[in-house]
């Protein structure tokens, strides 16, 4: 296995998208990089596996790897709140961009055929969506994504992204646990972890000292802005 570093601050493509779109204040717009994956990788590369970072894999990932995709350009893993995502609580908001009936997919672990996501020219649409004030309107990249592919991506099974994993999906066997709420197995305090899947686990496997100097660091700054508070 051979790990590639690709610097993004060389990217004038990114940089510009970065500055250009919508700010996601939660996870920066970091969240655009993966849209230029087909500029920045070696055109030589036919396949891609992405995985977010909040994730924990239990299982070999080249198992999904060499999947059939069935003539489609992607894979992924339906979310379970899709059409809260799209449609809000009332599942009535941006009803003139989705159809809340459409099957939406969670875009934390995705499988690309990179010549489908070139001849998608989702660069090119979502300069379009911006145009229009789409993009303004919209959950970021993951439903420029599902606008772009709607309805031509392939239903992965749902236990490569056990989106939001609780205790109970323990017993389930999942491959790649996706910690999409606000409660994370490294998550400072214990009681949050009781509820989360394989938090033990998670904290076994994380034993390096650069992960305990963050958490270390994280109690301090907690008991600090709880005195300040006060």
């Amino acid at each position: 296995m051979t790990l590639k570093w690709y610097d993004l601050d060389k990217s004038e493509l990114f940089l510009d998208l970065a500055k250009r779109m919508p700010e996601n204040k939660r996870l920066s717009n970091i969240v655009y990089a993966r849209l230029v994956l087909d500029r920045l990788l070696d055109p030589a590369i036919a396949r891609v596996l992405y995985l977010d970072c909040d994730i924990l894999v239990r299982d070999d990932v080249a198992t999904p790897y060499e999947w059939d995709l069935d003539g489609r350009p992607i894979g992924a893993v339906r979310d379970s709140i899709g059409a809260w995502l799209v449609g809000g609580r009332d599942v009535r908001g941006n009803r003139d961009i989705f159809d809340v009936a459409d099957p939406y997919f969670n875009a934390g672990i995705v499988l690309i055929d990179l010549e489908g996501w070139r001849q998608a020219d989702i660069i090119g649409k979502m300069e379009q969506a911006f145009a229009d004030g789409i993009m303004q309107r919209i959950y970021y990249d993951q439903d420029l994504l599902n606008i772009v592919f709607r309805n031509n991506w392939l239903q992965l099974p749902w236990r490569w992204n056990t989106i939001g994993p609780l205790l109970a999906h323990e017993s389930l066997d999942p491959a790649i646990l996706h910690y999409t709420g606000t409660k994370k197995p490294w998550g400072i305090w214990v009681n949050w972890r009781r509820s989360i899947a394989f938090a033990r686990f998670y904290r076994h496997v994380m034993t390096n000292e650069i992960f305990y100097a963050f958490v270390r660091h994280r109690r301090i700054s907690w008991w600090k802005k709880k005195f300040r508070a006060k």
